[in-house]
């Protein structure tokens, strides 16, 4: 599993994760440990700044997520359209 740094809220559904104890204390409903790790049994989220770890982050919770084992971005933003010149 890789660690990664939450930069904004996500939802997750299913998988396996890798949680603090605290992380997971606050998530007992929703997790349940499996070795090393948690399955997810129920949607849990997790805020800006967390510190989490997943073998493979689904593409929807890409854009909020920081690789900290590769701190560049996991996915690149894609420039946004040019602004259009003021008519005088």
């Amino acid at each position: 599993m890789k660690k990664y740094k939450t930069t904004g809220l996500i939802k997750l559904f299913s998988g396996k994760i890798g949680l603090s104890g605290d992380q997971a204390a606050c998530r007992k409903h929703a997790v349940k440990k499996s070795g090393d790790a948690y399955d997810i049994t129920a949607p849990v989220q997790f805020k800006a700044g967390e510190v989490i770890y997943l073998d493979k982050p689904a593409k929807v919770t890409i854009k909020n997520l920081v690789c900290l084992d590769d701190p560049e971005p996991v996915q690149k933003a894609k420039p946004g359209p040019k602004p259009k010149k003021a008519i005088k």
